[in-house]
């Protein structure tokens, strides 16, 4: 199976962005935890300018709460297909996952990667558009 350019370049982005997007991820689940529900007791009488009408920190809380949760479905959609291709890859195809790790967590050079895996630069390549090729199915890019 071939892949485009534009989708073999989109499933690296995906690769490459991986390890940022899971500590995002991470991050916007702890924001989430910390939300607090009202700054203060006084929240509930509090006047702000908004045009005539009183505050409503429960509103605001729930916004605060929304936004979190659709950035958090947003990134979990890009973070758990690529989850699941490692660990089928972890399990079935152990060398192309350490490709995955060397390349695209750790962001060695393609020289350093082939030193490390002890392969040639042709075998690399080879076996670069097999993992693409994979993510590709994982990520929906390719329904071949």
């Amino acid at each position: 199976m071939t892949l485009t350019n534009s989708i073999f370049r989109g499933v690296e982005r995906e690769f490459y962005n991986y390890t940022e997007n899971c500590r995002y991820l991470e991050s916007l689940e702890e924001r989430k935890k910390c939300v607090p529900a009202f700054r203060s007791s006084s929240d509930f009488s509090e006047r702000v300018d908004t045009g005539g009408s009183v505050s409503d920190p429960v509103s605001i809380w729930f916004e605060k709460i929304e936004f979190l949760e659709e950035e958090i479905a947003r990134f979990r959609i890009r973070t758990i297909p690529v989850a699941k291709m490692l660990a089928y890859l972890e399990e079935c195809e152990p060398e192309l996952c350490r490709l995955f790790y060397l390349r695209y967590v750790q962001q060695n050079k393609w020289i350093t990667v082939e030193t490390e895996m002890g392969m040639s630069e042709k075998a690399r390549r080879t076996l670069r558009k097999k993992l693409v090729s994979k993510g590709a199915r994982f990520l929906g890019m390719n329904r071949g």
